[in-house]
This record gives C-alpha cells, structure tokens and sequence, in this order.
C-alpha cells in the first residue's frame, strides 16, 4: 500500500520451471515521473508511467528456471497486480 514518501514497494517471483507467463499491471498514481518497473534478471522488460496511469497494460514474457520476476514503484508509484497466469512447459 501507498506509504506517504518515496519509499518503494517491490513484488517479485522465482520461478522453479520454464514456461510462459502473462502479467497485467499497472500504476495507480498519477504523478510525472513515477513509474512501476516490471523487470526480468535485473533488465526491464516494460514500465507504466505515472502521467497516464495504464491500470491495465498486458505483457506476455517467457521464463527459465531459476529466473526472477520483479515488479517494483518508482517515484511515488503504487502498482497495480491485476492478473499473474503462468504456463509451464
């Protein structure tokens, strides 16, 4: 939840296969500047900016065993998780 200063909130996922995955995210702020950084083994694989807030962007992304998924705000961001479906192979 919104904690009031730039402290940043973070969701993240490892993941013990491979497979595919489709995310639905969003940021729920609107603020110039801030952001929620979806992020896959430290290199950003997409981002909502806070100007027009997108409650509902979709990305679909593949995944190998041991990878990491992170979500995380930005600049006074609040993240929007919507939806998380996974598909192993």
């Amino acid at each position: 939840g919104y904690n009031g200063g730039p402290s940043s909130g973070t969701i993240s996922a490892r993941f013990n296969g491979n497979g595919r995955a489709i995310l639905v995210f969003g940021n729920c702020f609107r603020n110039t500047g801030s952001f929620v950084k979806v992020s896959l083994n430290n290199n950003e694989i997409s981002r909502t900016e806070g100007e027009t807030p997108d409650r509902a962007k979709q990305i679909e992304f593949r995944y190998s065993k041991g990878d990491t998924l992170l979500v995380e705000e930005i600049s006074y961001a609040i993240i929007a998780l919507n939806s998380f479906k996974i598909q192993g192979t």
